[in-house]
C-alpha cells in the first residue's frame, strides 16, 4: 500500500481547509485523490492519520452567517494579559452572544471570531471584548470576512446539518439511522448543503499533542498582495486562510521549529503590497459551541414541528 509524502499531506490538508471557507464537508476520498493526483486508499489513510496523531482533534462545521441574517468577523486582540487574567478573559468572551471560535495565542494576544447582525452590533462586540481584555481601540484589528450563499435550504436541511454539525464527516448510514431518513435522501440533501455553501467546514488543532509549532500570521497587504500570498501557501503545511474584505489576510501554518517559521514570516514581508506581518503561536483553539448550536437546534426543531403539523 503507498504511503502519503509530506508534499501529498500538505496538498490533502490545503484541500481541506483553506484558504477561505470551504463547503465540501462531506468531500468522497475519491474526488480528494482526483485533486491532489493520488490514489483513493492513499488519501484516506493520509486524512486518519492525521487524525489519529492528534494534529486534527476534530472536525466541527460552521454556520455560513448569511442562512441567518449575519455576517461573520474576526478581531485580534493585543493583548497584555497573564495566564489568570487570560483565562478569565477568555471564560467572559465565550459568553457573548454570537462568539464561534476563539484561537488562544502564547502571550497576552488572541483572536475571536463572531456572527453580528450589522456594523453598530460589530462595534458592540468589538467593544466588550476590548474592554473584557483591557485594551484600546487601537490594540485591535477588526476584520470581515466575506461570504456568499448559494440558494436556499429545505426544513429538511436543518435537522441534517443539526445531525453533522459536531461531526461534518460522520458516516451517512449513521445519519440515515438517526433520522429515519433514507441514505438517498441523507446524500442529496447533503449534496445540497454543500452546493449552497451552508455550513463550512474548521478543523480544529490540537496543539499540545501535534508535531511542530502551531504559527498564526496576520498580514496587512493590498488585494493584488492576497494572490500572491495564496501561491505561497500551496507548498505549507496549511491548517487555515482567511482573506478579508479589508486590508488583512490570516494564516494558520504548522513548521517543525521557530525557525522555520521565521523564514516564511520574512518571505512573506517580501511580497509585493505586503506592509506588515505579525507572527503568533497558537496555544489553543477553541471552538464555542453554545450560541451556535442553540442557533442550529431551534431551526431544526422548527422544521420537525411544521413536518408533524
Amino acid at each position: 500500500m503507498p504511503r502519503a509524502s509530506g508534499d501529498l499531506v500538505t496538498k490533502i490538508q490545503k484541500e481541506l481547509a483553506g484558504p477561505g471557507f470551504h463547503s465540501e464537508v462531506r468531500v468522497p476520498y475519491s474526488a480528494l485523490a482526483r485533486k491532489v493526483g493520488s490514489h483513493k486508499e492513499t488519501v484516506r489513510l493520509a486524512v486518519k492519520r492525521a487524525e489519529r496523531s492528534q494534529f486534527i482533534r476534530e472536525w466541527r462545521a460552521l454556520l455560513n452567517p448569511l442562512l441567518i441574517g449575519q455576517k461573520l468577523g474576526s478581531l485580534h486582540v493585543e493583548a497584555r494579559l497573564d495566564g489568570n487574567e487570560k483565562t478569565r478573559a477568555i471564560s467572559q468572551i465565550r459568553l457573548i452572544e454570537g462568539v464561534a471560535i476563539i484561537a488562544n495565542y502564547h502571550g497576552g494576544s488572541l483572536r475571536v471570531a463572531f456572527y453580528y447582525e450589522s456594523e453598530e452590533s460589530a462595534e458592540r462586540k468589538i467593544r466588550l471584548i476590548a474592554s473584557i481584555c483591557d485594551v484600546k481601540n487601537e490594540d485591535t484589528t477588526f476584520m470581515k470576512v466575506d461570504l456568499s450563499l448559494r440558494g436556499t435550504l429545505k426544513k429538511t436541511d436543518w435537522i441534517v446539518i443539526k445531525a453533522i454539525s459536531q461531526n461534518p464527516r460522520r458516516k451517512n448510514v449513521d445519519i440515515a439511522l438517526e433520522l429515519g431518513l433514507s441514505s438517498r435522501t441523507v446524500n442529496r440533501r447533503i449534496r445540497k448543503i454543500t452546493e449552497s455553501r451552508a455550513i463550512f467546514l474548521i478543523a480544529l488543532v490540537d496543539v499540545e499533542d501535534s508535531v511542530g509549532l502551531s504559527v498564526n500570521y496576520l498580514v496587512r497587504c493590498s488585494d493584488q498582495a492576497k494572490g500572491e500570498i495564496d501561491n505561497l501557501l500551496e507548498v505549507q503545511r496549511l491548517v487555515f486562510a482567511t482573506p478579508t474584505t479589508n486590508e488583512y489576510y490570516t494564516a494558520l501554518l504548522v513548521f517543525k521549529n521557530i525557525s522555520e517559521a521565521e523564514r516564511f514570516k520574512e518571505k512573506l514581508g517580501k511580497v509585493p503590497g505586503v506592509k506588515e506581518v505579525r507572527m503568533y503561536l497558537l496555544k489553543e483553539h477553541i471552538f464555542v459551541d453554545s450560541w451556535l448550536d442553540g442557533i442550529i437546534q431551534r431551526n431544526a426543531a422548527s422544521s420537525l414541528a411544521s413536518q408533524v403539523v
